[in-house]
């Protein structure tokens, strides 16, 4: 019984091995922006009020951004599927998913680019005034918000 056991018990190891190493690695911008989303977080303890705030906005950003990916990924899902014989209606459908994939992708890119710069002039930030990033943090905000409101077929 106690090798039924021992064999059990390995099968569980092998396989949860298994299932660990399949999974397929995150894309590297979103390592990327886990990473900067990681260091503004670390840091927003030892800054002022005011710029904790601003700090606490570019996590929401963060937040956002996440959620723009999610679209993305369902983008991804819908554009990775065969394509139907459905004519010029079916590759005009196609066209305009893969334009709001790519405009999606650009909002995304420049948003992670934003957070790990933001990182950084936290990191080289001394004095009163705030760290010049933050300064395109609300207007990238506003257009991310529209952008994720705005219906994907327009």
């Amino acid at each position: 019984m106690l090798v039924l056991g021992e064999v059990l018990l390995l099968l569980a190891v092998l396989a949860l091995t298994v299932w660990v190493l399949s999974t397929p690695a995150p894309p590297p911008q979103d390592e990327r922006l886990e990473r900067a989303l990681a260091g503004l977080r670390r840091q927003q303890p030892r800054l002022g009020r005011a710029l904790r705030g601003m700090v606490g906005s570019a996590l929401r950003y963060g937040r956002e951004l996440r959620g723009l990916r999610r679209e993305m990924s369902e983008l991804e899902r819908h554009l990775a599927a065969p394509q139907t014989a459905g004519g010029s209606a079916g590759s005009t459908a196609r066209e305009r998913l893969q334009e709001r994939y790519r405009q999606l992708g650009r909002t995304y890119e420049e948003g992670v680019e934003l957070l790990e710069s933001l990182e950084a002039e936290l990191l080289l930030w001394q004095g009163p005034e705030t760290p010049k990033g933050f300064a395109e943090l609300e207007a990238l905000r506003s257009s991310l918000r529209e952008l994720l409101s705005r219906p994907a077929d327009g």
